[in-house]
């Protein structure tokens, strides 16, 4: 009798695709032929996603197609469980699993990311400049290697395909502290997300996604294969390198950002004539955006010249680019704040790079 475990021998889309059509079929090949009846919607899923299953015995073949599409610019996983059999009974040997990222759609304001390319930019503000803290100094010049930055702020449609995936109960998403506050304080969904306010959870899509802490923004940066900006990344996204005050240039105007005690976020991109030298969005007001460093209000004085990454450690971590609620001297590009990274707030969300 047959007893070596039979095995998918090839995946569409491959594993790690990005740019993957919204109207796509997921499928595996088998290296042999499989028991029909084991090939059903209890072995053969993708995170999320509502579909049927079907097999073809002549090519061997299991499909999965969605039965409303997928969505734009959300990452999917892909899973046949050991539960499919090929014809001798024998199970598969390990479960087979594969990931994928779909399309970016521009009207969705969905997962878009902008380049930002290698080279360098000044960072901080001088002595005298108008509005600027102690922290802002001295303004350095900082060499940074390219990256990518998200061309939108995220927006609670993508964060909610974080949470669908399981996100919330995934340890390798978490920091070693993240995850034991998460635990100890039951945190299942950011702060307004049952209750919808400040444009919270599921009815407002493509708003940015707020009331979360840098403990939450660092997980679904780690799901989504990105990570949070360092803060001179971030900097460097806003201001270019001509050292401009705000995104936009070096006069503060009420038609290219969210600010100034507005009583509601807007949605992500609402202003482009906002837009950063790279092309992004919202990089002043609408809200706060969570960063990856330690904050230390001396730390310009001593920080290396290339490719920075913060202090080693700290209290609090940096939040930058202003809020809805912020004044003129908060959009500025090298304003500075910081909370504890178990801060939640009403007026903070992220980006994410990679």
């Amino acid at each position: 009798p047959e007893t070596t475990p039979p095995k998918v021998s090839s995946t569409t889309p491959v594993n790690g695709a990005d740019g993957v059509s919204v109207s796509a079929v997921i499928s595996a090949l088998f290296d042999e032929e499989m028991k029909t009846s084991t090939i059903n919607g209890s072995t053969f899923t993708v995170n999320g996603v509502s579909g049927t299953v079907s097999y073809n015995t002549g090519n061997k073949t299991a499909t999965f197609t969605p039965s409303s599409g997928l969505s734009y610019s959300m990452g999917y996983t892909a899973v046949i469980s050991t539960g499919a059999q090929d014809l001798a009974g024998n199970p598969m040997a390990i479960s087979k699993s594969w990931s994928f990222t779909t399309i970016a759609g521009e009207a969705s304001n969905a997962n878009l990311m902008v380049s930002v390319p290698a080279g360098a930019f000044l960072m901080g503000s001088t002595t005298g400049t108008p509005n600027e803290n102690p922290s802002e100094e001295p303004q350095h010049t900082i060499y940074l290697s390219a990256f990518q930055i998200d061309k939108y702020e995220v927006t609670n449609a993508r964060y909610k395909a974080f949470m669908d995936s399981g996100g919330y109960g995934n340890r390798t998403y978490w920091t070693t502290e993240g995850w034991a506050w998460k635990t100890s304080n039951t945190v299942t969904t950011p702060l307004y997300w049952s209750d919808g306010s400040n444009n919270s959870g599921t009815d407002y899509p493509e708003y940015p996604v707020v009331g979360l802490s840098w403990y939450e923004a660092s997980a679904f940066a780690k799901w989504a294969g990105k990570r949070l900006p360092t803060e001179a990344e971030w900097e460097k996204a806003a201001r270019g390198t001509d050292g401009r005050t705000y995104p936009w240039g070096e006069v503060i105007d009420d038609t290219k950002a969210n600010y100034n005690n507005s009583i509601a976020s807007t949605e992500a991109g609402s202003f482009p004539a906002g837009a950063s030298p790279y092309g992004a969005m919202d990089l002043a007001g609408n809200a706060w955006e969570w960063v990856n460093d330690w904050f230390d209000g001396g730390y310009y004085g001593t920080s290396p010249g290339s490719n920075p990454a913060g202090p080693a450690s700290g209290s609090s971590k940096v939040i930058r680019g202003g809020s809805l609620v912020g004044l003129d001297a908060d959009q500025r590009c090298a304003n500075r704040s910081d909370s504890g990274p178990d801060g939640r707030y009403s007026d903070c969300g992220f980006r994410c790079v990679r």
